[in-house]
């Protein structure tokens, strides 16, 4: 079964003129919890009414970690989590659901980091 943790770090990243977000983590196999090299981790931001455009991406390294950084998005003085979702994919594995970042103005976001797991389904 896939699934998402969230674990936040607890201190403020700059003014809010700097505020910068941290989205880190690992893309792990939900069947034996083995990391999954190359996956590819997107960073979109989706505001209501708007269209969706991706912010960063990169693959995850041999250990299945990646790590993304970000500014506010346009009209945001800080990085606003509830119009931020991960899209990740791997070879062999199912795509994942859009992974949510986090609720609007969340402490975690306004914190500046973000650590997620990522399971992901091996295509049947």
């Amino acid at each position: 079964m896939a699934g998402t943790l969230f674990a936040c770090g607890s201190e403020m990243t700059g003014t809010a003129q700097e505020a910068r977000l941290q989205v880190a983590g690992h893309v792990r196999s939900s069947v034996n919890n083995a990391s999954i090299a190359g996956a590819r981790v997107e960073l979109w931001f989706a505001a209501f009414g708007q269209p969706s455009r991706m912010l960063r991406a990169t693959d995850t390294d041999v250990s299945g970690a990646f790590a993304l950084e970000i500014g506010p998005p346009p009209g945001y003085a800080f990085p606003n989590c509830s119009t931020l979702h991960l899209e990740v994919s791997a070879s062999g594995f199912v795509l994942a659901p859009l992974v949510g970042i986090g609720a609007y103005d969340s402490p975690e976001c306004r914190a500046g980091a973000v650590t997620v797991m990522i399971l992901l389904a091996p295509l049947p």
